[in-house]
């Protein structure tokens, strides 16, 4: 590659002011709170932001709630942060003990909650390279639930179907 590139440039990391501004360009009307949460939670590289983009736009489709918008954003920066398989297996043990992600999205938000229900539920911390974007998706999500009074029952529902879509995908 050094022989065809002679030259090196650096491009700088976008900063969360500048990734908002970039998704506000693409998603009409996205409100603020959400704007910030994908400023703090996205990949940095415009194309992954693109894919995310278009699969949150396809999860909405799948549901019927009136914060489907908000359940597809939710589920589909979880698992790309965690990961398929991390979110269904989250999903299942935390169902085993009468709990969901959407009570921990709606009810709970502390991310040191959270990391303790991580580790007593999931059986295991959370690997470092995710802890600072799953704290920030948790108080923004929390927070987002809060603005736009959409309940824990809502999410679980919706949830539900996601769910099903993911665990389809991986078998």
């Amino acid at each position: 590659m050094d022989k065809i590139f002679q030259i090196r440039i650096g491009i700088p990391k976008p900063t969360p002011d500048h990734l908002k501004d970039y998704v506000q360009t693409l998603v009409e009307q996205v409100p603020d709170s959400v704007a910030k949460l994908f400023a703090e939670v996205l990949p940095k590289n415009p194309r992954s932001i693109k894919r995310i983009l278009n699969l949150i736009s396809y999860r909405q489709n799948l549901l019927n709630s009136a914060h489907k918008k908000f359940s597809a954003i939710f589920w589909t920066l979880l698992e790309d942060i965690i990961k398929n398989d991390m979110i269904i297996l989250t999903c299942d043990r935390l169902g085993t003990q009468g709990s969901s992600i959407g009570y921990l999205i709606n009810k709970i938000g502390d991310w040191n909650q959270i990391k303790d229900i991580f580790r007593n539920v999931v059986h295991g911390d959370i690997p470092d390279k995710h802890a600072s974007k799953l704290s920030k998706f948790f108080s923004i999500s929390h927070s987002i639930t809060t603005e736009f009074k959409i309940t824990k029952d809502v999410l679980d529902e919706d949830f539900k179907i996601l769910y099903s879509a993911t665990n389809e995908a991986l078998k």
